[in-house]
Formats: structure tokens, C-alpha cells, sequence
């Protein structure tokens, strides 16, 4: 499969087009998150990023949730196309399995007053842990890959590094007084791995 240029374009591009809006919403909407009593250091009912989907522009969010997890979706299949182990392979799955739940997340959360659970809260409940367990995952496994191929090499150096910083976002967010830091060095991290498998994958599907 050779994507077209546009296609490979948009999928490199989609890791900072999700950074610029998650940031341009949280100062836009900080009035917004003021107002509802959101913390941005401890946990509150409903965390950042998700809260700002509730927020005046909350449909920019939805729209860059289901952008972005739709254009990684083609990313791990590229990856799984191209993978010659077992082990990359799987974390190419693994990959497309994570885009999906990015897509997913696009659905609300429920406000911070919600008094029980709606249909489309359980579906984002339900997704962000499943995002957050197939990026470590597949993060994991890129890491144990054995090509010496230029592109998986740079992949697997990334996946290295970043497991470290994903563990750290995990066990921060587990924190209830600091639970809000953790989900920045989450994101972060998922955002600058996502650009560089998405570079790799770019690469190789076009070759």
C-alpha cells in the first residue's frame, strides 16, 4: 500500500496538529475550566485533555480526537505491512488498536456535575485506558525490535526512550494531588513518539 502524498503528509502532520489545538484550547477555555472548579495540578471527576471537549470549542477537540486517531490507524498498518518480525508486528497492531481508542476519546466525557454515567462518557471511559495500555505496549514491543533497517532502528531508539517517560505519566496520573501533571507527561510523550513512528512509517510506506 503507497499512501498518497497528501495522505502521508497528514498522517506526519497529525501528532502536532493534536498538540497545537490541546494547547490552544486549555488557554482559550481557561475561564471556562476556572468557572467549573477544574484543577490543572489534581485529579478532578473529569481530566484534561478530555475536559476540554465540555469546554465553548469543545467540538475542535472532538474533531482533532477523530482526525488524528483516524490518520494513526493507517500508520500502524503501514508498520504491519512492512514489519519482517513478529514482534513489530504486533506493536504495529498494537499501534492501530491505539489510533482507534485516540478516535474514540472523541466522544464527551460527562460534565463535572453529571449525576450518572451517559452512553457516550462510558465509550470515552472506556477508550483512554485502552489508548493508554496499547501505546506502552506497542512502544514495548518496538523496542525488542532486531532490524537493523535504518527506519525500524530509529523507531525502536524512540520507543526506548519514551517507555520511560510513559511509565512516569502513568504513575503521576495515579496520584490524586498531582494527578493532572502526570497526564502532561503522558500526552507529551505520546505526541512526540507518535510523530517519529509516523515519520518511520511515512518512510517505509513509501518506499
Amino acid at each position: 500500500m503507497c499512501p498518497t502524498h497528501a495522505v502521508r503528509l497528514a498522517a506526519r502532520l497529525a501528532p502536532a496538529g493534536l498538540g497545537i489545538v490541546l494547547l490552544i484550547l486549555s488557554f482559550s477555555e481557561r475561564d471556562y475550566l476556572r468557572a467549573i472548579g477544574w484543577s490543572p495540578v489534581r485529579r478532578t471527576r473529569t481530566e484534561w485533555p478530555s475536559v476540554l471537549v465540555l469546554g465553548p470549542h469543545g467540538w475542535v477537540m472532538t474533531v482533532a480526537f477523530v482526525a488524528a486517531g483516524a490518520l494513526v490507524v493507517p500508520v500502524g498498518l503501514w508498520l504491519a505491512m512492512t514489519a519482517s518480525e513478529r514482534i513489530p508486528y504486533a506493536g504495529s497492531i498494537l499501534l492501530t488498536v491505539m489510533g482507534a481508542s485516540v478516535t474514540a476519546v472523541g466522544f464527551s466525557a460527562d460534565p463535572l456535575t453529571a449525576s450518572r454515567e451517559s452512553w457516550h462518557a462510558h465509550i470515552h471511559n472506556v477508550a483512554y485506558p485502552v489508548l493508554v495500555v496499547a501505546a506502552i505496549s506497542s512502544a514495548t514491543l518496538f523496542s525488542f525490535a532486531r532490524s537493523d533497517q535504518g527506519e525500524w532502528r530509529r523507531l525502536r531508539t524512540a520507543s526506548r526512550l519514551v517507555l520511560p517517560v510513559f511509565l512516569a505519566g502513568v504513575l503521576i496520573s495515579s496520584l490524586d494531588t498531582i494527578a493532572e501533571l502526570g497526564r502532561y507527561v503522558l500526552i507529551g510523550g505520546l505526541l512526540v513518539w507518535g510523530h517519529t513512528t509516523a515519520r518511520v512509517a511515512v518512510r517505509l510506506a513509501a518506499t
